[in-house]
């Protein structure tokens, strides 16, 4: 698999994929990779391709047909809303897709009015979640995609709360049957379990209940923190010194613009 990313502006963390199995994410991440930046409301990909970027297994085209309108189906109805103090928007993400059995395309078109939200980021430093579809793929539970898109939003921070319990069991999908001890055991440990062995910029991960101060200490939310991407690279660095490629001794670094004063004043006083 290539090196594919996954690039939305940070409202579409806001949505929740009720339903949805691990292969419908994998294969919508994968169209959402195709369609970022693209520049087009209509994108056509070919079901071979499709198939190797999203880890896809089975050869047969009308187990892999099906899967692909369970997503289509799916995707369609997921509710979409933007809330603004004086406006709602609601609609749907995408207009149409189009399965071609004999062509072995799919067609996607975006809704050409929120276009923003797939392609178009004018504000390069802030304001989208990006992650690689590879790692994506390779969690193993809805779950933990779930979580994992989510938690991407807020890398560099170290932190995010879900003050609010039951938008956290939206989100996530969880049963409604599970309560919050089950949650924690069989859902939250085991999805945290999988996102820090893939992601080193979820270093030390952790989750810690969030009680609400009255009879019976209720669960109301969570907190999850982790050491932030920007310190943890920097704490890397300062640990781990470079290497020469072809052999094990350390290399210096050098501050080449005072390195090249030097040796021009070497060269006027010869």
């Amino acid at each position: 698999m290539s090196k594919e990313i996954v690039k939305y502006k940070n409202d579409m963390n806001k949505l929740s994929f009720k339903g949805f199995t691990k292969n419908d994410m994998n294969l919508f991440m994968s169209v959402c990779s195709n369609v970022k930046e693209n520049g087009k409301n209509e994108v056509i990909m070919d079901f071979e391709y499709l198939r190797t970027i999203s880890g896809y297994t089975a050869t047969a085209i009308d187990s892999f047909t099906k899967d692909l309108r369970k997503m289509s189906k799916d995707v369609m109805a997921v509710n979409c809303e933007i809330i603004t103090e004086n406006k709602i928007d609601m609609f749907n993400l995408f207009s149409r897709f189009t399965i071609d059995k004999d062509q072995q395309t799919l067609t996607v078109r975006v809704n050409p009015e929120f276009t923003w939200l797939l392609n178009e980021f004018t504000d390069k430093l802030k304001g989208y979640t990006v992650f690689e579809l590879k790692e994506f793929i390779e969690l193993q539970s809805k779950y933990a995609k779930n979580l994992y898109r989510i938690l991407k939003q807020w890398r560099t921070t170290g932190e995010f709360v879900f003050n609010n319990i039951d938008d956290f069991r939206i989100k996530l999908d969880v049963p409604e049957s599970y309560e919050n001890r089950r949650l924690m055991e069989k859902i939250i440990k085991p999805a945290l379990s999988e996102i820090q062995s893939l992601d080193k910029s979820f270093r030390n991960i952790k989750c810690e209940p969030i009680y609400l101060h009255k009879r019976g200490r209720p669960v109301s939310g969570y907190k999850f923190t982790w050491i932030p991407e920007k310190q943890m690279k920097s704490s890397d660095k300062n640990q781990q010194p470079k290497q020469n490629s072809f052999a094990n001794f350390h290399q210096r670094e050098y501050d080449y613009d005072s390195l090249e004063k030097e040796l021009l004043n070497r060269q006027n006083n010869s």
